[in-house]
């Protein structure tokens, strides 16, 4: 039982767990520990690693004293059935949550309010978050005030407001909002107040107003804001402050906004129906007029963009963002970062793909030099990264090659 080990942990404990499907409502017992799946960068690891609520209250709930050290990761969370949090409840309004949440599949839950989660007010990272429901508020997300990021959250719905995120009032950065949908305002967000960038906002809808978004005050960035539907503001519904932006039927003068098509390789799917996301390409192509538009950001130098792919690169003329969720011409491999330990060595930053192994040379001298081997490391996530051990004075080359496993 999962349960048995979260009441016995203490505070840095990492709890692993096998695949299979463990019939729990979960409560995290108030010590910072991990709790994790055997791999949690594998789809079908945490596809075959399930918690599964039976509809008898949240499917996992946090006491809302854990910090940022606490971290839930690669789970399928399904089944949840509450009045708050059907999938992850994070404590109560006065005491909410702090823990990151990543790499988890949340699907399936019921609530009244927040049928996906509710008050988790840390990183909510690199997650599904799809097919949740409630009946008032947030079909996907309610009030989670924490950084929502590199997400996809779809084919949710709300009974009234928010099929895809309300009032969350943090950082929303780099997701892919499709498909929710709402019975009264807000099918993709609603009033959520914090910052909202680099979003693919697409074929959500409404019933009243605000298919994509409505009364979002923070700022809009970066974002594509595309065939959304709603009787009053299909696309935006009193969210003003938005710039470098795509927004269908956009013909103000705002900085840097456009309202042209944003040319998606496939935005209908191959079955040409829009509303079933599951099959839709939202990337750009090579023409498309939100290619190297955006506006680069100091966050954005050491982010990833949905595919995890570097996210400032040279698209089609500049090294400057793109609009949305995916950036071309970002390559599958890049090296992102090189920086000096405090032992004067030197520490090699890249991203990386599952499936790959990178071989690391290194050269003293371009003009003559022999290159060296140093090392091969294989993928084990998104970003990697290697140590030289020997700590050196003199300039020293390195190159990195990517080979399939």
């Amino acid at each position: 039982m999962i349960q048995q080990a979260l009441c016995l942990s203490i505070a840095g404990d990492e709890i692993v767990v096998a695949p299979g499907t463990y019939a729990e409502n979960l409560q995290f017992c108030g010590p910072d520990v991990v709790l994790r799946s055997s791999d949690v960068r594998n789809p079908a690891a945490v596809a075959s690693t399930i918690i599964d609520g039976g509809g008898a209250g949240p499917t996992v709930w946090f006491v809302g004293t854990e910090t940022e050290a606490c971290l839930l990761s690669g789970f399928t969370i399904r089944n949840g059935k509450a009045d708050y949090g059907g999938g992850i409840y994070g404590g109560a309004e006065s005491k909410r949550t702090q823990a990151a949440i990543e790499h988890c599949m949340i699907t399936g839950n019921w609530a009244k309010w927040g049928g996906g989660l509710m008050h988790c007010d840390g990183t909510i990272k690199n997650n599904r978050i799809t097919a949740n429901s409630s009946a008032e508020g947030g079909g996907g997300l309610y009030a989670c005030d924490g950084k929502v990021q590199n997400n996809t959250i779809a084919g949710n719905s709300a009974g009234w407001c928010g099929g895809g995120l309300a009032y969350c009032d943090g950082a929303v950065w780099n997701n892919m909002i499709t498909g929710n949908s709402a019975d009264d305002s807000g099918g993709g967000l609603w009033a959520c107040d914090g910052t909202i960038y680099n979003n693919t906002i697409c074929a959500n809808s409404a019933e009243l107003e605000g298919g994509g978004l409505g009364y979002c005050s923070g700022a809009i960035l970066d974002c594509i804001v595309w065939g959304n539907s709603a009787p009053t503001g299909p696309q935006l519904q009193t969210s003003p402050a938005h710039a470098y932006s795509c927004i269908q039927g956009w013909t103000g003068e705002r900085e840097g906004d456009i309202g042209l098509d944003p040319r998606f390789v496939d935005a209908d799917g191959l079955d040409n129906n829009p509303a079933t996301w599951q099959d839709n390409n939202y990337r750009l192509r090579a023409d498309s007029p939100c290619i190297d538009a955006g506006k680069n950001e100091d966050w954005m130098q050491d982010a990833l963009d949905l595919d995890g792919n570097p996210r400032i690169v040279y698209g089609r003329t500049s090294i400057t963002v793109d609009m949305g969720a995916y950036e071309y011409g970002s390559f599958s491999f890049r090296i992102v970062g090189i920086k000096k330990e405090g032992g004067g060595e030197t520490n090699l930053l890249w991203s990386s793909r599952s499936g790959y192994v990178y071989v690391v040379w290194s050269c003293g001298d371009l003009l003559g030099g022999l290159w060296v081997e140093e090392t091969t490391v294989p993928s084990n996530g998104s970003r990697m990264s290697w140590i030289d051990p020997r700590a050196t004075t003199i300039a020293k080359f390195y190159r990195i090659e990517m080979k399939k496993r």
